[in-house]
């Protein structure tokens, strides 16, 4: 008998994670399932693996940001490191 493996991407996994890019701007990187609740907000980045779309990382106000975090209905994990990578 073989074992079956279910393939998760690593976003499914993952909080949203946000990081301040100036006084005003933060950007943010969002799992992909929430895509067709985020999708005024504007894309500067889209995160693949193996070809599928994971993440997208978004340019946001703080009004905005805080928009989203009610979206995702969780604490937008804050960090200083660019990318949102710890």
């Amino acid at each position: 008998m073989q074992a079956t493996a279910t393939v998760t991407s690593a976003s499914e996994m993952e909080h949203a994670t946000a990081w301040k890019t100036s006084e005003t701007e933060y950007d943010v990187r969002v799992p992909a399932r929430y895509r067709e609740y985020t999708c005024a907000y504007r894309v500067v980045a889209i995160y693949r693996r193996y070809g599928m779309i994971t993440d997208y990382q978004y340019r946001v106000s703080k009004k905005e940001l805080e928009e989203i975090e009610r979206i995702v209905e969780t604490r937008i994990e804050q960090t200083n490191n660019k990318g949102g990578h710890k």
